[in-house]
């Protein structure tokens, strides 16, 4: 059973059990027991009621933050919490959610703030300024959270600008995760970023300009007409916004003992690849056991789990990091290699299998 958290009865199971189960937890320290069962995990029930339950518009179908529960007759092991990427949506990793799911992960989808809608000015909610990057670290707070919630081992990911939050999340709180997967993080701006907004400045009186709109163009919105979920326009405020915070992340960085994969993609024209070889050498790459670091060859989808992402493109390298992305999550295995990176000093992952 998937339950979705959308209806009133589920909601208000939820908060009584959080009631019951100790309102009052902090997101740091160790002062508090966990709950006895993932099902009664507070901090899920936190996150529901203080934050999904006041989002100000009505949330998109494929943008629900929601819970995917191990089949019946599945013991539930570990879980793993998700962060989908900038303007996109949880739906990014229903695919790998439910695969996930049949092998006793518990997996918890996260919305990003201010995603979800969907109506005139579909942007008006996204993270922007100072109030923006409080709500991307309240979002870090609510993982950190329902990591320690329950006793299960916890997996923290995220693909993109999700990728960046869950890695503050797991620099903040290391101990309140056993490992931490990382799609194409966001802490920069890639090559059509940087064009996208250099254009749009300059088409504009003001260079300091943050309000102008810019976007993905018509083949988002021929992808959103396909089943996409999200939006596809943003504004250079929103942009800016998530580079800082990027860059706050970088700064944040240093070695961990925890099980850490990034996972990139050559020349990504959305995500800056220096800076993710930066935070992974800073979180220990190569010199940990633990630490592990590869890029799929230059032509691989910046989204690479998403199926909604150019539906019709030849998804090379997606069978590949299903089964290492789930292979890591069970039992820490990096991925597979194969040869040398274009990125200098890593390793290209392994497409072909």
């Amino acid at each position: 059973m998937n339950p979705f958290f959308n209806t009133r009865s589920q909601l208000f199971s939820l908060t009584l059990s959080a009631l019951l189960l100790g309102a009052c937890a902090h997101t740091s320290g160790s002062d508090r027991e966990p709950s006895s069962t993932w099902r009664e995990n507070v901090g899920w029930g936190h996150y529901i009621s203080n934050t999904i339950q006041q989002i100000p518009y009505p949330v998109q179908a494929g943008c629900e933050a929601r819970r995917i529960e191990p089949p019946q007759g599945v013991r539930a092991t570990r879980k793993i919490l998700l962060v989908h990427g900038f303007t996109a949506c949880p739906q990014q990793f229903l695919e790998w959610a439910e695969q996930l799911s049949e092998k006793g992960v518990v997996v918890y989808l996260f919305l990003l703030p201010g995603h979800g809608f969907k109506g005139p000015e579909e942007h008006r909610y996204l993270p922007r300024g100072d109030s923006g990057i409080t709500e991307l670290k309240k979002l870090e707070d609510s993982l950190i959270e329902v990591a320690r919630g329950d006793t299960l081992p916890t997996t923290v990911g995220g693909l993109s600008v999700g990728g960046a939050v869950a890695t503050n999340a797991l620099l903040r709180s290391p101990t309140s995760f056993d490992g931490g997967i990382f799609f194409t993080p966001y802490f920069g701006p890639g090559s059509f970023m940087v064009r996208l907004a250099r254009a749009t400045v300059n088409r504009v009186l003001n260079p300091v300009v943050g309000g102008k709109e810019i976007g993905w163009g018509p083949t988002c919105e021929d992808e959103v007409r396909k089943g996409r979920s999200g939006i596809c326009t943003f504004k250079i405020d929103h942009l800016r916004t998530v580079n800082n915070y990027g860059v706050s992340v970088i700064r944040n960085a240093r070695p961990l003992v925890n099980k850490i994969q990034f996972v990139g993609v050559e020349s990504d024209p959305a995500a800056n690849s220096d800076s993710i070889r930066k935070i992974a050498e800073r979180m220990g790459y190569p010199s940990s056991a633990n630490s592990h670091a590869c890029f799929y060859k230059k032509g691989a989808n910046h989204s690479l789990l998403s199926p909604f992402d150019s539906p019709a493109e030849d998804k090379f390298w997606k069978k590949a990091l299903l089964e290492d992305a789930t292979e890591f999550v069970l039992n820490g295995r990096g991925f597979r290699e194969s040869g040398k990176s274009t990125e200098d000093d890593f390793a290209r992952c392994e497409d072909n299998i």
